[in-house]
């Protein structure tokens, strides 16, 4: 639950980086904390990270 955005604030930050011409959204701290951490860690480390989240939370 702790990841989840609520939708109106996650559309008012995006509308406000499309207006200041931003291709790209990141509209939470806790999303760009770790988008940096994604930056920085090494790609081995994140394949096995995304493949058992993916398992977990993934269709089933």
């Amino acid at each position: 639950g702790w990841m989840w955005l609520d939708a109106d604030n996650l559309v008012d930050a995006a509308m406000k980086d499309l207006m200041r011409g931003k291709s790209l959204s990141i509209p939470d701290p806790r999303y760009k904390a770790l988008m940096g951490a994604v930056k920085l860690a090494p790609r081995g480390v994140l394949g096995g990270i995304t493949s058992r989240t993916g398992r977990k939370y993934g269709p089933r």
